[in-house]
């Protein structure tokens, strides 16, 4: 995720300006590590039913994540022009 956050979201806001579509990513990678967290502490206490609810409730958010991500990248990265090969080396070397 922090990759993505890193380079990816960057340089889809700099192509085609902010949309609700990246926000919305934003706010998912928030939910998915509010999950992992809830996740963790229910491991840690032992808690096997706050566990299986946490990791179902996290595969399904990763899961809805994962499509949504697809279907933003179809959106605006159709075909990787010069523009955007340079916009990810650039980022990818600051990593």
């Amino acid at each position: 995720m922090r990759l993505e956050e890193k380079t990816l979201f960057p340089i889809l806001e700099r192509l085609t300006e902010p949309t609700e579509e990246v926000n919305q990513a934003k706010a998912e990678h928030r939910a998915i590590r509010r999950l992992l967290d809830a996740l963790n502490n229910s491991l840690s206490s032992e808690v096997l039913g706050e566990s299986l609810a946490a990791q179902q409730q996290l595969s399904e958010t990763c899961c809805a994540h994962w499509q949504h991500e697809q279907e933003l990248l179809a959106k605006h990265v159709r075909v990787a022009n010069q523009d955007v090969m340079d916009a990810l080396q650039t980022a990818l070397s600051h990593c």
